[in-house]
């Protein structure tokens, strides 16, 4: 889950990235 946030973080952006974070924990 890390890495996709991480990745997505990267890809998308640090707003998206924050959110995926928000709802894995």
């Amino acid at each position: 889950m890390t890495l996709i946030a991480g990745v997505d973080e990267a890809g998308r952006g640090p707003l998206v990235g924050s959110v995926v974070a928000a709802v894995v924990v």
